[in-house]
């Protein structure tokens, strides 16, 4: 080929920067090319499978046993570990000295009851004074309450279950020398069991009583035990800003055990459908929450929210959005509001219409 003259050169060059000027500014005019994001769908789901908090497994009733009054032990009515029912004999003292007091008190209370006869039939042939009746009467009640006070110092000499439970350790034999203040044993009511656990402040609302609810303990992995609660407390513990529950477990079969750490899964209110978003398309910034909805035209628009329940990477909208918005799951950090985006998976040609007033980019047609 021939080289290219100077003078044509020359000629060709302006016209080549002009060009690569006009490019340029076309660029700038256009700016940047959209971001590319993930998107999500608004859906309803059951984003409530309950609260999981902890707690304790108590005993429903337990007390530790003492005699009521001084005495010796004479007998022991149980086994250790064996239940027993209310009312069971359990400990005897020894009763010599109140079995005389009692009839000490039923022998006066004979004198008593024929002085009091006596006087009434005077009385009726107006033969003793009205005082000396009055006075015959009240012997005869105090009597009484003298039988009645020996006949309590006598029961106090046998101590019984004071209700259907398990015996613990026996503290004392026979023999052995008691006061008001010995330990003689334990008594634990285990057929059904208290759970006591708390819930943290922020949640407060979503508890109330009767809600059911399943145990789980370290013993028995994979299985778990129902259970309802029946008490709420009316006020927060001020130090550790919690609220205490406590619920009733059935233990017929005694495979629990007070004392178990226990696992609890709290059915609450929340169980029904909620508007649920993925956790990385809320946005936080001083003036609130908020996503990124994308609007017609794949342009993203700010929309505050307000924010409830978190499980598994999925939140709860309570408020701001609508069953079947899209909003920016991920590359939230890229977009604006107002601003066109690119939905991961969609070209450019398959992207819905830029919004009205989106610049448009015009091809020109080959000649």
């Amino acid at each position: 080929m021939k080289p290219m003259r100077p003078w044509i050169l020359a000629a060709l060059l302006p016209v080549a920067v002009a060009c690569g000027n006009d490019a340029q500014s076309a660029r700038n005019r256009q700016g940047p090319p959209p971001p590319v994001v993930e998107v999500a769908t608004i859906e309803r789901a059951t984003l409530d499978d309950g609260l999981r908090l902890v707690g304790q497994l108590e005993a429903w009733e337990s007390v530790v046993l003492r005699p009521e009054t001084t005495g010796v032990i004479e007998g022991v009515g149980f086994q250790e570990g064996a239940e027993v029912a209310a009312g069971t004999v359990l400990f005897r003292l020894r009763d010599d000295e109140q079995q005389a007091r009692l009839r000490e008190a039923e022998a006066q209370l004979q004198l008593a009851q024929q002085a009091f006869d006596r006087a009434k039939e005077l009385a009726g042939k107006n033969i003793m004074a009205k005082a000396d009746r009055d006075q015959a009467t009240a012997n005869l009640a105090a009597t009484r309450a003298r039988v009645d006070l020996a006949r309590v110092e006598l029961d106090r000499t046998e101590i019984r279950a004071p209700f259907d439970g398990v015996m613990g350790a026996r503290l004392v034999s026979p023999g052995d020398r008691v006061t008001r203040s010995t330990a003689l044993a334990a008594i634990d009511a285990v057929a059904q069991l208290r759970l006591a656990f708390a819930v943290p402040e922020p949640i407060v609302e979503w508890v109330r009583a009767d809600m059911p609810l399943r145990v789980s303990v370290s013993p028995f992995p994979g299985e778990s035990f129902p259970g309802q609660t029946y008490f709420v407390s009316p006020s927060l513990d001020p130090r550790s800003r919690q609220l205490l529950l406590k619920a009733t477990v059935p233990n017929p079969d005694r495979r629990l055990w007070p004392g178990f750490f226990a696992n609890v899964q709290l059915d609450t209110a929340r169980g029904a459908e909620v508007l649920v978003a993925p956790e990385s398309a809320v946005v936080f910034d001083p003036d609130g929450t908020f996503v990124y909805r994308v609007a017609e035209g794949a342009v993203a628009e700010r929309v505050a929210v307000e924010l409830g329940m978190r499980r598994e990477g999925k939140v709860e909208i309570k408020s701001g959005l609508d069953e079947g918005d899209r909003v920016v799951s991920a590359g939230t950090h890229k977009v604006g509001d107002g601003r066109p985006l690119q939905l991961a998976g969609e070209t450019a040609g398959n992207s819905p219409r830029p919004a009205t007033g989106a610049p448009q980019r015009e091809t020109a047609k080959s000649a």
